[in-house]
């Protein structure tokens, strides 16, 4: 069982060491992993429909649709934490070829998203809601750095009652 915010803290410090200078966070939610890597001197782009009032240096709050957001830079690091699963499939497989596109060579993704055991998978039959080993053949031509898939603790959010979610965490890096 996983804690989502310790488990984020923990995959995040595996890139502490790292050369990272510029970094899209797709929902970024309370911009807690953008600040890890503005607060280090990364220049940092956050992208949630939620609005983030959080002032942090070398942090670009953009209040949007992820899925309207132009990659036209590359980055060093492209999070996409729990934004893939409000996708068709279709849709999520592109989406996911476009953020490898726009990262840099020796760059990272980290993708955080429930899978096909989530039970939400079950009530959004259209959307995308992956197996380890489909973002595993996605990913074939990159680095697996490290992978988790579990279930979280017990939560409560946006009106729903006590419940659990089937979540895939995903670090990987372009060679």
């Amino acid at each position: 069982m996983i804690n989502v915010k310790d488990t984020k803290k923990e995959f995040v410090k595996l890139l502490e060491d790292t050369d990272i200078k510029s970094v899209l966070d797709l929902g970024c939610g309370k911009a807690i992993m953008s600040e890890f890597f503005a607060k280090r001197g990364a220049k940092v782009k956050g992208i949630d429909i939620k609005n983030v009032e959080r002032k942090i240096a070398n942090f670009e709050f953009i209040q949007g649709d992820f899925r309207k957001f132009d990659l036209k830079e590359e980055y060093d690091l492209i999070i996409a934490s729990l934004v893939i699963n409000f996708l068709e499939k279709e849709s999520a497989l592109k989406f996911i070829q476009r953020i490898k596109n726009a990262t840099s060579k020796e760059g990272y993704n980290l993708l955080i998203c429930m899978s096909n055991k989530d039970s939400l998978a079950k009530k959004r039959l259209e959307n995308f809601y992956p197996t380890i080993q489909e973002l595993e053949n996605i990913y074939s031509d990159w680095k697996v750095i490290k992978r988790l898939i579990d279930i979280t603790e017990v939560e409560e959010h946006n009106g729903q009652g006590p419940h659990q979610h089937h979540l895939i965490f995903l670090l990987t890096q372009n060679k």
